[in-house]
């Protein structure tokens, strides 16, 4: 096809110059070239198909062994690329349906003439879309919120008449089509300022980007600006000279080393759903961990990447509070679930529970917004826990090559290994009998195993009581290989159940 001789021709030309890094305009050139031969040949939808093409391609030879000066032109290439992406995007969004256009006159000069929505949006301040409800002044973008707006019983056209008896003004008010397609009048708003030119240019996917600034601009704070320059400088100290998987591992340990989940969760006060507050006070909710790896991943130059909203069926929120976590690609990660209250202060990879996850494992306990059937929302929770053990049980013959892998997996394979039915309510008795356990007397720190007198060295232990085994058990990930169950007799006579663990023994 045409289209795919353009693209190799592109990246012929970049990979045959023997150019020195400063050569930003001589690209830009070239790519500014590609564009307009592919904007006169072929339609927006086939645009959109050829630029997606180079980008998967720059990805790929990114993704390679590569000299240092051709990474830094693929690196610019990708940021050509993906600003061409975000105006061809830009532009389908802003211009108004065509069939919103009528056979009307347009004769403006009469009063009671019928003007065709699609021709009035170059008149008035700014148009937005239920997608895009920022402004572009001078290379900063605003953001603008309203929550009152005025319309015609018309979803095709207004006339003058209308407009002059509303009091609506072109050169005050903004135009908006919102998700019904209704055209709208806007001249009650609030606006921020949200980011620089600077701070968004060349990112990927610049309008999901963007789109969520200006959801954060429901929460201003000062200098967001400001604050994204800061994000980007940490995000390429972080990242500099890593493959992509290596950028995300990167990303996602620092936010669990460096934000910590609020325990004081005040719904009411809307700053909590900032990242710009995450970043600042390094204590936050779900959304403020999500919407901060979001942005540092697009400033890693990890493309494909979405926040994802909807509900958490075993959280002690739901269904009050909703929850919030990322996909890149088809994987998918919550940081938030794998850096909860009570963990301890540093993971690893193999230790995150939530990490790179299969969509379907990872949805195992949660549904996005509009898809939360009924019976699940009105379930209890002994209901909802059974419900995702049986869609785990379900799904574990397709991953048992890698099950052991996921850690979401291991309560069903403890239950499997000690042939616990479902539904069991599991106390420290009824673990005694299924796990050996051995008596130690308080202050002796020695047992006897297998005929052999053991004795303990240093060792971390959980007291077991019937009211935290599960709570217990979920923070040793049900794993107890490395743990030991001891019947600890204290001084004073009485006796203690300790799920010890990290035993040292000689």
């Amino acid at each position: 096809m045409k289209k795919i001789n353009i693209l190799v021709i592109l990246l012929l030309i970049v990979f045959s110059t023997n150019w020195a890094y400063a050569i930003n305009t001589q690209l830009q050139g070239i790519y500014n070239n590609f564009l307009s031969s592919i904007e006169k040949s072929y339609s927006p939808e086939v645009q959109k198909e050829v630029l997606t093409s180079v980008g998967d391609r720059v990805q790929e030879l990114l993704s390679g062994n590569l000299t240092e000066k051709r990474k830094e032109l693929l690196t610019d290439l990708d940021m050509l690329n993906n600003e061409a992406l975000f105006d061809l995007w830009l532009q389908s969004e802003i211009s108004l349906d065509e069939q919103k256009t009528i056979e009307a006159s347009l004769k403006n000069s009469q009063s009671n003439s019928k003007i065709a929505y699609s021709k009035l949006a170059g008149e008035f301040q700014g148009f937005f879309t239920d997608e895009w409800k920022l402004e572009k002044k001078t290379n900063q973008y605003y953001a603008y919120n309203f929550d009152t707006f005025r319309y015609f019983e018309s979803d095709y056209w207004v006339s003058n008449r209308d407009l002059s008896g509303s009091n609506i003004s072109r050169e005050n008010e903004y135009m908006y089509i919102n998700e019904n397609q209704r055209v709208n009048f806007i001249s009650d708003y609030k606006v921020h300022l949200v980011a620089n030119e600077s701070n968004v240019y060349g990112l990927p996917e610049k309008q999901i980007f963007l789109d969520e600034l200006r959801d954060d601009a429901l929460y201003p704070s000062e200098n967001m600006p400001s604050t994204l320059s800061e994000i980007e400088s940490l995000t390429d100290s972080l990242t500099a000279g890593k493959a992509e998987r290596e950028s995300i591992a990167a990303i996602y340990a620092w936010i669990l080393d460096n934000i910590e989940y609020t325990q004081l969760i005040d719904i009411t006060n809307e700053q909590i759903f900032s990242w710009v507050e995450a970043f600042k006070t390094r204590s936050w909710v779900c959304t403020g961990y999500t919407k901060l790896m979001l942005y540092m991943l697009n400033y890693a130059g990890v493309h494909d990447v979405e926040v994802i909203r909807g509900h958490v069926i075993d959280a002690q929120d739901f269904p009050t509070i909703g929850h919030a976590w990322i996909r890149i690609g088809d994987r998918y990660y919550d940081p938030t679930f794998d850096d909860p209250i009570w963990a301890l202060a540093t993971k690893t990879v193999d230790e995150y529970k939530f990490y790179g996850l299969p969509k379907d494992i990872f949805y195992a306990n949660r549904f996005e917004y509009g898809d939360l059937p009924e019976s699940i929302e009105k379930a209890s929770i002994e209901e909802r826990y059974a419900y995702i053990f049986n869609r785990l049980e379900a799904l574990l013959p397709k991953y048992w090559e890698w099950a052991k892998n996921y850690l979401v997996f291991k309560p069903v394979l403890f239950y499997q290994k000690y042939s616990i039915p479902q539904g069991t309510d599991i106390t420290v008795d009824y673990l005694s009998s299924k796990i050996q356990h051995y008596d130690i007397s308080e202050g002796e720190y020695k047992f006897q195993k297998d005929g052999k007198t053991m004795q303990i060295t240093a060792f971390q232990y959980y007291p077991l009581t019937n009211e935290n085994i599960l709570w217990v058990l979920d923070s040793l990930n049900y794993d107890l290989i490395w743990s030991y169950l001891f019947k600890w007799k204290l001084s004073d006579g009485s006796t203690e159940w300790r799920l010890a663990y990290d035993v040292e023994l000689r």
